[in-house]
């Protein structure tokens, strides 16, 4: 049996690895929301996709978040202000817009691996904005998860035009 980057090549000619379209960062906004206009964005095109977000701060990675949905609509609540009862402790960068720069990269992917690329990510980078999530990875998911991540490495797409 194959194990990482060899299992990856062995099976990238088959086509069994599945679609997990990455790319690289890019700034969330093209035009800032200012006063009752909402801005522009750069990742209208992940509209209804399900899948990862990792959000950089000044090119620092401050939040993994996943999507089962809609990715789009899931990343642009963070630059959103929220007056949420429920949840009082949401993420949001909606304050420094206009002082911090953020970037996004969005990884489609397959609704059975989301979780376990979530996880593996937040594993890996220990985001600021995540730690009370750090307790979601399982140390027996480890070779699940540097496979997935080795997957991640290997792609090359770019996103499409904005």
């Amino acid at each position: 049996m194959f194990t990482g980057i060899a299992y990856l090549l062995a099976n990238r000619s088959t086509g069994s690895i599945g679609k997990l379209n990455a790319y690289k960062f890019t700034p969330v906004y093209h035009e800032l929301p200012s006063g009752n206009s909402n801005g522009k964005t750069n990742i209208s095109w992940a509209r209804g996709l399900k899948g990862v977000y990792i959000i950089k701060e000044d090119g620092v990675i401050v939040y993994v978040g996943m999507s089962n949905s809609n990715i789009y609509k899931t990343a642009l609540r963070h630059f959103q202000e929220w007056n949420d009862d429920r949840n009082p402790d949401r993420i949001t960068y909606k304050n420094s817009l206009n002082r911090k720069r953020y970037t996004i990269r969005i990884i489609e992917a397959d609704s059975r691996r989301i979780p376990l690329l979530e996880s593996g990510l937040i594993r890996k980078y220990k985001p600021r904005d995540n730690m009370d999530r750090q307790d979601l990875f399982f140390e027996e998911q480890s070779e699940k998860v540097e496979l997935t991540l080795e997957e991640l490495a290997l792609q090359t797409i770019q996103p499409p035009p904005f």
